[in-house]
């Protein structure tokens, strides 16, 4: 089973930080989670809320933000560096691009796969993002200057993205994020493209993914993670932090934790 630090390890460092990863790594994860903006200019960023968080978000001589808070998508690369992220103005971090994560992985002896890279899109605000297929561009372009293909899986809520990204390759790894709310609520069409009955939820994702799914720990039953199998498809749920949840999850046989505490899940798997 595959222990994934959500965001690096959210819990324990900044989140979608250098700092945050290399020290993620460094306990012996087996993988890394992190969200993808794009910024005005197209270039692809590691940061999960749409707009700059006025609790983590700082100038970068460590004064608080004023005024509104920007979308990421409204800044430049160059503008975006103007600003750090962290718990305190003592330990700030600049927000990286995925192409600067790209590097820090390849310059390190050991391989980090799965890296899972979710887009962070929102069909409700579609203004919150760059146009899909720009997004997408910049992916295939960032992964192709970096050899990365074989080393990542693509993830998104919104599955529009997929058919996108299936244009440009048949090959890469995709993984559908679920959460209840965005797949059996009221806009299910605008996240996921079409309706979906319950009954065949899990063929559905078969056909869209292909081999991957991510879905909400809460969600999960036993009997979903035995049918998922049946189709083929690898289960790693999200946000795996407590105890008996990780012990859950294992039973039921998922593939791998997407946790806040991979010190946590490391212990206790004996890793």
């Amino acid at each position: 089973m595959d222990i994934i630090g959500h965001r690096g390890a959210r819990h324990l460092f900044m989140e979608n930080t250098l700092d945050g990863l290399t020290r993620a790594l460094d306990l012996g994860v087996d993988g890394l989670e992190m969200d993808l903006h794009g910024t005005k200019d197209g270039v692809l960023v590691l940061h999960h809320d749409f707009h700059l968080r006025k609790d983590a978000t700082w100038t970068r001589d460590g004064r608080p933000l004023e005024g509104g808070l920007p979308l990421v998508c409204e800044l430049t690369w160059e503008e975006l560096g103007a600003y750090r992220v962290g718990k305190s103005p003592e330990h700030l971090h600049p927000i990286p691009s995925l192409t600067q994560v790209l590097a820090m992985l390849q310059g390190r002896p050991k391989k980090c796969a799965p890296l899972c890279l979710e887009l962070k899109t929102n069909p409700l605000a579609p203004h919150y993002s760059l146009v899909h297929s720009r997004i997408v561009d910049r992916l295939f372009e960032d992964l192709a200057l970096y050899g990365a293909f074989e080393d990542v899986t693509i993830m998104a809520f919104e599955w529009r993205l997929f058919e996108l990204i299936r244009r440009q390759s048949k090959e890469i790894s995709v993984c559908c994020s679920t959460h209840v709310n965005t797949t059996f609520g009221k806009d299910q069409e605008l996240w996921l493209g079409k309706r979906v009955e319950h009954l065949d939820f899990v063929k559905t994702l078969h056909e869209v993914s292909g081999t991957r799914w991510a879905p909400f720990y809460g969600d999960l039953t036993e009997d979903l993670v035995a049918e998922a199998k049946d189709h083929g498809l690898k289960v790693t749920p999200w946000t795996v932090n407590d105890e008996a949840d990780m012990k859950r999850m294992h039973a039921w046989a998922v593939d791998g934790l997407i946790t806040d505490r991979p010190d946590v899940a490391l212990r206790l798997f004996g890793r």
